[in-house]
C-alpha cells in the first residue's frame, strides 16, 4: 500500500529532525536579527528565513542537463527571489526549471513553471531552527497544472557540520492525471571547509504517492559554496537525479551553477 509505505519514511524524517533539535545544545545568539550586511559568512550558520526587509536573489542560476544522450539539452535559468517581510516571515517566487535558453524543448516551452512560497520561523535557538513552509506550485502553464505545497524545514548545526531536513508534500489540485500528489524527503549535509567556503552533499527520496514504491527516486548531489562577501556567494553542484532509486543509475545527471545576491 502506498500511504503506509510513505509513513515509514515521512514520519521518521520529521521525528529525526525534531529529535536533533531537542538534543542539540542551544547557542547564545538565538534572538539575533540579521540583515544583508550581517548575514553569516559560514554556510552552516545561515538562517532558514531572511531578516526583515532583506531581498535575496538565489537558486539554481544555471541548470545544464548532463544526462546520457542529452548533454546540454536543455540549458535553463531557474532563479528564486525571496523577501523578508519580518524577521520570522519570508516570502518568495521560485522555479524548478525556469527559463529555457537552449535545447530542443525551448521551441515549445521557454517558460513553463512558477512557485509562490511562504516560510514562517517556528523556532530559532542559536544553531537550531525550525520553519514551516508552504505555497502554490504551478508545474506547467499549458495545460495548467498546479497545487499546494506543504512542508517543514529544520536546520541543525554543530561546529563545522550542518544538516537541513525538508520533508514536503505537493498535492496535485489541478490536472491530477498529469501530476497527482508528490512527496519529497530531502536532506542536505554541509561541511564548513574554511570560514567562507563549504561543501555539501544532498540526497533523500521522492516520488508520487500513487505507486511510490514502484517510482521512488534517490537523488545524490555533491556541491560547493564559495562566499565572496556577506552579500554575494557562488557555487555549483553535480547531481545524479536518481542514483539509487527504482530503475536508478548514473544516466540522469545535472550540472547546477548557483549564485546568490542579498540586498
Amino acid at each position: 500500500m502506498t500511504r503506509p509505505l510513505i509513513s515509514h519514511y515521512l514520519v521518521p524524517a520529521i521525528l529525526l529532525a525534531a529529535a536533533a533539535l531537542a538534543a542539540a545544545p542551544s547557542a547564545a545568539h538565538a534572538d539575533e536579527e540579521y540583515f544583508s550586511g550581517s548575514w553569516p559568512l559560514r554556510l552552516v550558520e545561515r538562517p532558514l528565513v531572511l531578516g526583515a526587509n532583506m531581498f535575496e536573489l538565489r537558486g539554481e542560476t544555471l541548470r545544464i542537463n548532463m544526462s546520457k544522450d542529452s548533454i546540454g539539452d536543455p540549458i535553463s535559468l531557474a532563479p528564486d527571489l525571496f523577501y523578508g517581510v519580518t524577521d520570522k516571515l519570508t516570502v518568495g517566487i521560485t522555479h524548478e526549471r525556469g527559463i529555457c535558453i537552449s535545447g530542443d524543448g525551448c521551441n515549445d516551452t521557454i517558460y513553463d513553471d512558477l512557485g509562490v512560497e511562504v516560510l514562517f520561523q517556528l523556532l530559532r535557538a542559536g544553531s537550531l531552527e525550525l520553519a514551516a513552509h508552504g505555497g502554490v506550485i504551478v508545474r506547467s502553464f499549458d495545460p495548467f497544472t498546479a497545487g499546494p505545497l506543504l512542508g517543514v524545514r529544520a536546520r541543525v548545526a554543530l561546529g563545522n557540520i550542518g544538516v537541513i531536513f525538508d520533508p514536503n508534500l505537493y498535492i496535485g489540485a489541478l490536472e491530477r492525471d498529469l501530476s497527482g500528489d508528490f512527496v519529497d524527503l530531502p536532506v542536505q549535509l554541509q561541511y564548513q571547509l574554511t570560514h567562507q567556503n563549504a561543501l555539501f552533499l544532498r540526497t533523500g527520496i521522492n516520488g508520487p504517492l500513487d505507486g511510490f514504491g514502484d517510482s521512488v527516486a534517490v537523488p545524490v548531489g555533491l556541491g560547493a559554496v564559495f562566499v565572496i562577501s556577506r552579500r554575494v556567494d557562488v557555487g555549483g553542484e553535480f547531481l545524479f537525479t536518481n542514483l539509487a532509486g527504482n530503475g536508478g543509475g548514473v544516466d540522469g545527471r545535472l550540472l547546477l551553477i548557483r549564485g546568490a545576491v542579498r540586498l
